[in-house]
């Protein structure tokens, strides 16, 4: 039990479904009508997922033995490192989930030929270890590192397809980068506001050993304002999807998908306006999360707007 906490085994779950529906129910649904063969087959397909939910597990790991005084403040009915582990057999944990990832990596880009993007999984690693003693300590930067790297894992499959993807049509390309935009922009949006409630969440742990995020350095009401301005913007998007031509064929249930998280994300902004508490913006915090799931309802109807 442990270790599915310390490794967030659910938010795997939901990256790894992400990618495949990008793969399967966006992409595939494209190819399969344009008849073109996928650059990925399915043992690739999942040796990526593998690799990128491998390098999030990592993640979570090193961010929590970074936390270890702040989660005794903020949440010591949670704790794992520390109360469960110890923080070697953490470290030993990420160093593990790490290279497995990179293994992973390794395979995929010799497999493919395309040694020449390993590039990117030093970059990304060095950041990751950057991000829990450097750029969390710094308001705004932390937040929007996890927000890209939230959008990044779910644009890989694109960039992994994408000598397949040119060659679908005009027709075809653009409903395709309509959907994978829209989501990838969906899902940064979606994880700032929740990385900034979870900051007001853990104010008080923050505070004490020093950290300067957007609550601390700015203020409550500041950061609220800031979550407000992301979900306007995040409903503005919702606003310009449903009408775009990928509603045509499909307005009913495009509009219900639309008004339903449109108003979700009205009344999640009035319950956070009211809330005062560590455990009001807990519950506003995990609504988030789940908020994120009605977002892939949009992948999972792809085929209806082609």
């Amino acid at each position: 039990m442990w270790l599915v906490r310390l490794i967030r085994l659910p938010n795997l779950l939901v990256i790894a479904l992400t990618q495949w529906l990008i793969a399967k129910q966006v992409l595939g649904v494209a190819y399969a009508k344009a008849n073109v063969i996928p650059a990925l087959n399915t043992l690739e397909l999942w040796v990526l997922i593998l690799a990128t939910a491998a390098i999030s597990a990592a993640g979570y790991v090193v961010n929590d033995i970074a936390d270890v005084e702040i989660d005794r403040v903020n949440r010591p009915d949670r704790l794992v490192i520390g109360k469960r582990i110890n923080i070697v057999l953490a470290q030993r944990l990420a160093s593990g989930f790490a290279l497995l990832s990179f293994g992973c990596s390794l395979w995929l880009a010799w497999r493919k030929d395309e040694l020449e993007w390993l590039w990117l999984y030093p970059v990304f690693g060095g950041l990751l270890l950057a991000y829990p003693r450097w750029l969390k300590t710094r308001p705004f930067l932390g937040n929007l590192w996890v927000s890209i790297c939230c959008a990044g894992v779910l644009g890989l499959v694109w960039l992994a397809e994408r000598a397949a993807w040119a060659q679908l049509s005009v027709h075809y390309i653009l409903s395709t980068y309509i959907v994978l935009v829209s989501f990838l922009t969906f899902a940064f949006l979606v994880t700032w506001v929740r990385e900034v409630v979870k900051d007001l969440e853990d104010r008080k742990g923050d505070e004490r050993v020093g950290r300067q995020t957007l609550p601390i350095a700015y203020g409550n009401r500041f950061a609220k304002g800031f979550v407000l301005l992301l979900t306007a913007v995040l409903v503005g998007l919702l606003l310009i999807l449903r009408w775009t031509g990928l509603g045509n064929r499909e307005p009913i249930l495009l509009d219900t998908w639309s008004f339903s998280l449109v108003a979700l994300a009205v009344i999640l902004s009035v319950f956070l306006v009211k809330s005062t508490t560590n455990v009001a913006y807990h519950r506003i915090s995990t609504a988030w999360k789940f908020y994120m799931l009605g977002g892939l309802f949009l992948l999972f109807c792809f085929k209806f707007f082609l």
